[in-house]
């Protein structure tokens, strides 16, 4: 069927969307080379850098009209040529209102290319609004004027798109299309994709095959700028669907790979930082530019900020205008003083750690320069002194001592966190599974909650499904929502079965599982961990549950051709991209497959930590990471009697005192000396000591404590021992005071004192001494009782209790 033939008959009565789907969803009709459309054609040159002319105007309007024969949507039941012209004409005069040597100029300087409801004011008739889309759609095919980013995003020329593929370059949008349909990829994401790339080349006045990344860039942060972060992922997926058309040659597999950021030089890490010293700025990028060969990119930014801002910068600002590394005492001791604290008085943790890197600094210069001369004028006396470091161990050891302790406070917890997991993805899986089985604006029940199936609007991604809550307006997605669950258990169980760290949980790949035949003919499942932390590769066997956990990743993620999707994976240490791999931890965003962040698991375990309700002795939310699991995983280890080399060489640690430091989490040894200490002396005593006592021995035991009540308190004495006082209670360290009989004391001390009067007048001298140690034994008494009344937060009753 031609063009001219699908707008005659009864297709002239259809509506502008049903036109544009029958137009448009013939993907597979194209890539067969049914001929749907006008045949390609030749293009003149582009109207846009051509001078305004009267004889240009006029070869502008036959264009049109030629164009209206196959293309704008005009009734073909009327003269559509003459239509076409006379729009376009019009529209032309109007232009020419304006000052411009080419009518690109003269659309600028008309202040239409700005967009919005009014962009043609001197056109506003609203009679003639539907001929001004006419005519601007065929200035913009014939590449008279080229709009703005912002005019096409508002102008809503909805059908201009379509014609645009099939006017321009239709061979290419033919393949694009078929390769997209190979792909498997719906139409309305197609149709999205091929939109954005018409915009650009629009824009841009280029053809879909000279468009490169700067050009999707550029409109990706147009889009950024002016708030539309949503489609922001349209510019993605359609670099994607472009890649898989052959277009942008040259260019990376994904656009993720331009957005990401990249290594940077020696030179832009310091220039971070502004530092003013032009002849220490150098020393410090040809110092990082030495390490280079030797370090790590993390390292390396990792020293430049502790360099570079932590130590110079500081300097700086506290000693304008100083040059030069030789600091003096004082420059020395003020800075040493000022790295214990951050900004806003916060204290510094890995202070330390920045001494360090200093006093590395110093000592590498003198050291390079008894074999490299250049660095000889830079080899001065270091400020940082061996002394300055004697608290790191004590700072190590608090550093241990902290994760000692979050590991006793987590370890009950974990059953708990686990079964949670586990009963969160059922629950997602069973939801997901009754929502797909339901009809739309349908309700249903899961573990007594009734939730509806939402109906959507036509415009909906097909297999998209939105289900509510009955009586709440909050609406979610299960497919989204048992994705979550699914990889949250899946993150947990793979972190705590086999201790690994999460940078290795984010590079396991499907070649990652090996297996081991033993000589008995025994399959062992092994995993193999790639080097990450240390850059060492080791292989760790896998137990049934870590097993377990791998079949099912493995089993949800193989595609119909029996394999699994590659992703490419962005290390955030190393800012770069890995090859295109078939990772074990990925998730589909889009068309395409996307390698799971660090970032991603960690906001999953921690919202797994808050749903499960985890709590702190001291009653705060417990905040869990995915360390966490693998300090977990390697206490059981060590405190289960697994050897420390082996256990130290299984987890990846480079020095057996690393394994060693999570051996004390419990101290089992201590726990285990006292027990055998007990034990050998209770072999010492008789054994009849051990027996079970008599009832007569149970009621003199009971008697002992009803006899602990005498009149001031209660006798403290051990069981079964006499009083060594005679009952001269007052000045017994066993008597504890009850506070109720304070006044008592008054009374006693009262008596005491007439008593000493009596002993004087008599010359009984030996009774005088007894009666004044009594009273300061009775004085300590009080002073006991007072300072514990003051202690007490309010009032306490006094009166003595009825006898």
């Amino acid at each position: 069927m031609s063009r001219t033939d699908a707008h005659t008959g009864t297709e002239a009565g259809r509506s502008a969307g049903e036109m544009r789907a029958r137009t448009t969803v013939a993907t597979a009709d194209r890539a067969a080379g049914t001929p749907d459309r006008a045949p390609d054609r030749e293009h003149p040159h582009p109207w846009f850098e051509r001078p305004v002319t009267e004889q240009e105007r006029e070869r502008i309007a036959g264009a049109a009209g030629e164009l209206s024969r196959s293309f704008l949507g005009l009734d073909q039941r009327y003269d559509t040529v003459a239509a076409a012209r006379r729009h376009v004409l019009r529209f032309l005069d109007w232009l020419q209102t304006f000052h411009g040597d080419s009518y690109q100029q003269l659309w600028v300087a008309s202040g239409a290319d700005q967009g919005g409801p009014d962009w043609a004011p001197g056109l506003s008739n609203p009679r003639q609004r539907p001929g001004i889309r006419v005519a601007a759609s065929a200035l913009i095919l014939l590449r008279v004027i080229r709009p703005s980013d912002e005019w096409l995003l508002t102008a809503h020329l909805t059908k201009l798109w379509w014609d645009w593929t099939d006017y321009h370059d239709r061979h290419v949008w033919e393949r694009f299309f078929a390769a997209g349909a190979a792909t498997n990829a719906s139409k309305k994401l197609l149709r999205s994709s091929a939109t954005v790339l018409v915009r650009i080349c629009i824009r841009h006045g280029i053809g879909v095959e000279q468009i490169r990344a700067e050009h999707m860039l550029q409109h990706r942060d147009f889009l950024a700028a002016t708030g539309r972060s949503t489609s922001r992922s349209r510019v993605a997926m359609a670099w994607h669907h472009a890649r898989a058309a052959g277009l942008l040659a040259g260019e990376p597999d994904t656009i993720e790979v331009l957005l990401r950021s990249r290594k940077q030089s020696a030179t832009e890490l310091v220039d971070r930082y502004q530092i003013a010293s032009a002849p220490v700025r150098a020393l410090l990028i040809d110092y990082l530019t030495e390490l280079e060969p030797t370090h790590d990119y993390a390292s390396r930014e990792g020293i430049a900020q502790k360099l570079a801002s932590v130590f110079w910068k500081d300097l700086e600002n506290h000693h304008p205008g100083i040059d030069t590394i030789a600091l003096s005492t004082d420059q020395a001791a003020g800075w040493k003083q000022r790295v214990k604290t951050r900004s806003g008085g916060r204290v510094r943790r890995d202070h330390f750690s920045v001494l360090g890197v200093v006093r590395t600094f110093y000592l590498d210069i003198a050291a390079w320069a008894h074999e490299q001369p250049r660095w000889a004028p830079w080899a001065v006396p270091c400020p940082i002194s061996s002394r300055d470091l004697h608290g790191i161990m004590p700072a190590r050891r608090a550093t241990t001592a902290r994760m000692q302790a979050r590991t006793r406070t987590l370890a009950p917890h974990m059953p708990r966190l686990v079964e949670h997991a586990r009963r969160r993805r059922d629950q997602a899986e069973r939801l997901l599974a009754q929502a797909q089985a339901a009809d739309p604006c349908e309700e249903f029940d899961l573990d007594n909650t009734r939730y509806r199936r939402l109906r959507l609007t036509k415009q909906a991604e097909p297999g998209t499904i939105r289900v509510c809550v009955v009586g709440q307006d909050k609406r979610f997605d299960p497919i989204l929502h048992e994705e979550r669950a699914f990889w949250t258990w899946a993150s947990v169980e793979t972190l705590r079965h086999s201790g690994m760290r999460l940078e290795e949980l984010k590079e396991l790949t499907h070649l990652s599982i090996r297996q081991f035949t033993k000589p008995d003919g025994e399959t062992v499942p092994l995993l193999q961990i790639a080097p990450s932390k240390t850059d060492r590769e080791r292989i760790i066997p896998c137990s049934p549950q870590l097993t377990a956990v791998l079949a099912q990743i493995v089993t949800r993620l193989l595609g119909a051709d029996g394999a699994i999707p590659v992703s490419v994976r962005y290390d955030h240490y190393e800012r770069e991209h890995s090859a295109p791999m078939p990772f074990l931890f990925q998730i589909r965003r889009g068309p395409r497959p996307r390698a799971m962040s660090g970032a991603t698991i960690q906001n999953y375990i921690a919202d797994l930590a808050t749903d499960a309700g985890l709590l702190d002795t001291d009653g705060s939310p417990l905040r869990l990471t995915p360390h966490d699991f693998r300090r977990l995983f390697i206490t059981d280890l060590v405190t289960e009697g697994f050897p420390i080399h082996l256990a130290a060489q299984l987890v990846g640690h480079q020095h057996i005192d690393t394994t060693r430091g999570y051996t004390a989490v419990y101290e089992h040894e201590v726990f285990a000396a006292y027990d055998r200490f007990i034990t050998a002396r209770r072999e010492l005593r008789p054994a009849a000591e051990y027996r079970e006592p008599t009832q007569q021995e149970w009621h003199e035991f009971h008697e002992h404590f009803s006899r602990r009540r005498i009149a001031l308190g209660s006798c403290r004495r051990p069981y079964g021992s006499d009083c060594a006082h005679e009952h001269a209670c007052l000045r017994c360290n066993f008597l504890q005071v009850d506070p109720g009989e304070i006044t008592q004391l008054d009374a006693i001390e009262d008596n005491l004192h007439a008593r000493i009067a009596e002993a004087e007048s008599n010359s009984w001298l030996g009774d005088v001494e007894q009666l004044h140690l009594t009273v300061r034994h009775l004085r300590d008494k009080r002073d006991q009782v007072q300072q514990l009344l003051d202690s007490l937060p309010g009032p306490l009753l006094t009166a003595a209790p009825d006898r």
